[in-house]
């Protein structure tokens, strides 16, 4: 405990330090009501080897991810979105969608926690002080929680401190290179898109997704090494609710598209 209260103490200071390179918001764009709209296809295994009931199956789908609520307390921003794309690695028939947090720590630290989703928001709301959200946090912001340090660059590695050297266990910014936006529908005005590519390497299976600053993630890969559990998403739609309301759209009806087989 006390090592993770020392390096959120360091990470606080060095995020203080970094000053506005680029805008929070604009980087990673997570104001409540943004939406992303991903193609996805799916390898998965189902049936019980035992009974000799394996089977492998493929599906293809449009899959949304929300963010539906946030909570600040500078310099800490917590949002809470309804859906991400790893929640599709395992894929099981029927299953629903899970929520999860973004926790940005100062401007450049994006941290995913997917456990215990609803008691920690929860304490955000009955506690509104940083220092009682420090401590609330301190167990669930590691490097190896960190889905994003920017700003990005080729040959940053971050994550679990002690597996850097392999460049295994960690994220690695392994390319950049310009990013069509005519590919997403309803795109935001953006100079010069980059899409940064970044990849996870463990011995079970590998992680990789693409990252476009002022977009978020537009597509992202899994490959299980042993069992076939694939998912691959693109993202074809980008949005807010309030633009879709602006333009007559009902909010429910955006919404059916959170599992829409094709």
């Amino acid at each position: 405990m006390i090592a993770l209260s020392r390096y959120l103490f360091f990470l606080l200071l060095s995020c203080s330090l970094l000053g506005a390179e680029e805008a929070a918001y604009d980087y990673f764009p997570l104001k409540k009501g943004t939406f992303w709209i991903y193609q996805t296809h799916l390898r998965y295994t189902t049936g019980d080897s035992s009974k000799g009931t394996v089977k492998i199956k493929e599906k293809d789908m449009t899959y949304r991810v929300e963010v539906t609520d946030s909570f600040e307390s500078d310099p800490v921003l917590v949002v809470r979105l309804h859906g991400f794309p790893g929640d599709l690695c395992w894929y099981r028939e029927g299953q629903k969608i899970d929520d999860h947090l973004i926790v940005r720590v100062g401007t450049g630290h994006y941290h995913l926690i997917s456990n215990h989703v609803d008691e920690i928001w929860k304490n955000f709301q009955q506690t509104p002080h940083l220092t009682k959200e420090y401590y609330q946090l301190s167990e669930y912001l590691t490097p190896g929680s960190l889905l994003l340090e920017t700003p990005l660059e080729v040959g940053k590695h971050y994550g679990d401190f002690s597996e850097l050297l392999r460049s295994m266990y960690c994220f690695v910014v392994e390319s950049a290179e310009p990013f069509n936006l005519n590919s997403v529908k309803n795109h935001p005005k953006l100079s010069h898109p980059t899409a940064f590519d970044i990849a996870m390497w463990t011995n079970p299976d590998c992680v990789d997704f693409t990252f476009v600053p002022g977009l978020g993630i537009v597509s992202y890969e899994y490959e299980h090494h042993g069992t076939v559990a694939e998912a691959s998403l693109n993202l074809i739609e980008y949005g807010s609710v309030a633009q879709q309301e602006r333009q007559g759209v009902r909010p429910n009806a955006a919404r059916k598209y959170l599992y829409q087989s094709k």
